[in-house]
């Protein structure tokens, strides 16, 4: 929002000191009913500004054939939900990844993108500057940095936010980034697993991240700065990050598979006995995005598909847990347990 600053303080010229400070500040209707005239030497300035703003505003900078949404609660509009994935989500942390990538000629891993930090929906069709603007209104620069897989894996953890104002803060990430987690366990102990590409994070090796400088440096709570080393700030910022990508992927499609898959156990996880596995998390929150209707879980030779429930009206307001599912199955000696562990569900 808008607010206007009333600051009056006394200067003791003699002291060279700040004897009084009375602040009051007011939101811009309360301004504006007390009759309040803009400076015009100010609003001048304002004015031109604004014109040659909206003439860039203007320029079109890619032309997409796929819209990308926010999460949503259930019968609220996208952006009601930042405890889902989405589809923009993901789509941004791809293009952060992808174009720093491109800009430095180096590897980066992975891309993470916070929910907070998108504000608007990408239709398709034409995308203009100021469309991309609006979708990241912050102007954060956008760095590639190192962290552990055990950083990665503490970073997932703290996307649940206990006694918080919103129950999840759902990060995005770039493609072929996974993991699986257990809703049912406590804070702190929920992650069952992640992978890169199919291959299990190693707590001990390092990879790189690219991600917004605010999220780099504890924005959110979600990464512990102690855990970022190797920061590399190049001056590049969020909105050209995902205009570049834009321009080079028109054709680019929303992710269809799930980052996340909420796994939780029910039976004895013993040679011969039957394991209930509850899943959830298997859709997005909006019907212009990606929906499954069936998950099929492989362990060792054993193929079960089983319908989804895509009732949304059941999901606690700013979770992820969308699109659920039970699957009954029969462990085999030594195999169910490690499937569990790496997260291998195939979704």
């Amino acid at each position: 929002g808008k607010l206007l600053t009333d600051v009056d303080f006394t200067f003791n010229k003699v002291t060279g000191e700040i004897e009084s400070v009375t602040i009051e500040q007011y939101d811009y209707d309360r301004a504006a009913g007390m009759g309040v005239v803009p400076d015009a030497t100010v609003a001048g300035i304002v004015e031109t500004a604004q014109a040659q703003a909206d003439a860039v505003g203007e320029e079109i900078v890619a032309e997409i054939g796929h819209s990308f949404y926010r999460g949503s609660n259930d019968g609220a509009a996208p952006g009601s939900n930042r405890g889902v994935e989405s589809t923009l989500n993901h789509l941004i942390a791809e293009a952060q990844r992808a174009s720093l990538t491109d800009l430095l000629g180096e590897p980066v891993d992975i891309g993470f993108m916070n929910a907070g930090g998108v504000r608007a929906d990408l239709p398709a069709g034409d995308v203009s500057y100021a469309d991309v603007y609006t979708v990241q209104p912050f102007g954060n620069e956008v760095s590639v940095a190192t962290m552990s897989g055990q950083a990665i894996l503490d970073t997932l953890e703290k996307q649940w936010k206990s006694g918080g104002e919103r129950p999840r803060l759902a990060l995005g990430f770039s493609d072929g980034f996974t993991y699986s987690y257990d809703p049912s366990a406590e804070q702190g102990n929920r992650i069952i697993g992640a992978h890169l590409n199919g291959e299990p994070i190693d707590p001990s090796a390092d990879y790189r991240i690219a991600a917004s400088t605010f999220l780099l440096e504890g924005g959110d709570e979600l990464i512990d700065p102690a855990d970022v080393r190797g920061i590399l700030k190049v001056g590049y910022m969020d909105v050209q990050s995902l205009i570049d990508y834009l321009k080079a992927n028109e054709s680019v499609a929303p992710r269809a598979d799930q980052a996340d898959v909420a796994v939780t156990v029910n039976g004895d996880i013993a040679a011969g006995e039957t394991v209930t596995l509850e899943l959830a998390s298997l859709n997005y929150s909006n019907a212009g995005e990606p929906m499954a209707e069936t998950v099929t879980v492989a362990i060792g030779d054993t193929i079960v598909t089983a319908d989804i429930d895509n009732t949304f009206s059941a999901i606690p307001a700013g979770l992820g847990t969308h699109g659920t599912a039970t699957v009954g199955l029969v462990r085999e000696s030594g195999l169910v347990a490690k499937v569990l562990q790496q997260g291998k569900l195939e979704a």
